[in-house]
């Protein structure tokens, strides 16, 4: 079977495999446009539904988050960045 997804073909860092699959398929590809959202409800619990979604991926589109909730992922994401870098050898030490 063949992945239809955007997983193989989606931005492809791979150009002799694109040039053989368009190739393959005489160019005639089916383009679908991807409209991809997340689900935050219990970030709005007050909102109507359709109102719940953010635009994926969320970290580029952190703007639509509540200012308290955008402002703790700013601070945690720059607590991260000027931690010392550590050295793990595996993923159960840097679990830890």
């Amino acid at each position: 079977t063949y992945d239809l997804g955007v997983h193989i073909m989606g931005a492809s860092k791979f150009p002799d495999f694109e040039k053989i699959t368009t190739d393959a398929v005489r160019g005639e590809w089916n383009f679908i446009k991807r409209d991809v959202q997340v689900y935050m409800r219990h970030l709005f619990p007050t909102r109507e539904i359709r109102h719940c979604y953010i635009p994926y991926p969320v970290q580029e589109f952190n703007c639509y988050l509540p200012d308290d909730i955008r402002d703790k992922c700013e601070q945690e994401l720059e607590e991260w960045t000027t931690r010392p870098s550590s050295s793990h050898q595996n993923f159960e030490q840097f679990a830890k």
